[in-house]
């Protein structure tokens, strides 16, 4: 009938036939999820939504009629003129509209100087 080697030769075709399968079954699975995975991502793609910046709409601001230097504002010279272009004052006129407690804190000087640079610039603009 069947010898011991045929025993063991059949056992040894069933453990590789085993192993195959297991082989099998994991590559497939594998396989299984790369596609799932692939479904993902190309849903994701479709749903994302191509953003375009939005330019936010400046408002035009009328430059002024003349120029005034700060110089001619009386009590401001060469050094303070300069500091009040690097504080964003460029002309007695937009210094006519600051705020004299915030520019005084910005420059680091008194509020009543400022204020008196403020009123002597309103005189300036309203004058020319």
């Amino acid at each position: 009938m069947w010898s011991k080697e045929d025993i063991e030769l059949d056992g040894l075709v069933a453990l590789a036939v085993v192993i195959v399968v297991i082989v099998a079954a994991v590559i497939a699975y594998y396989f299984t999820l790369a596609k799932k995975r692939r479904k993902e991502e190309a849903a994701v793609q479709e749903t994302r939504v191509e953003e375009t910046p939005i330019e936010e709409e400046k408002p035009e601001v009328a430059a002024p009629k003349t120029f005034i230097e700060l110089t001619k504002v009386k009590g401001i010279g060469p050094k303070w003129s300069e500091r009040l272009r690097s504080a964003g004052v460029n002309s007695a006129d937009e210094l006519a509209k600051c705020d004299s407690k915030e520019l005084a804190e910005k420059l680091g000087v008194s509020e009543k100087i400022v204020s008196r640079w403020i009123r002597n610039a309103n005189e300036i603009v309203a004058n020319k």
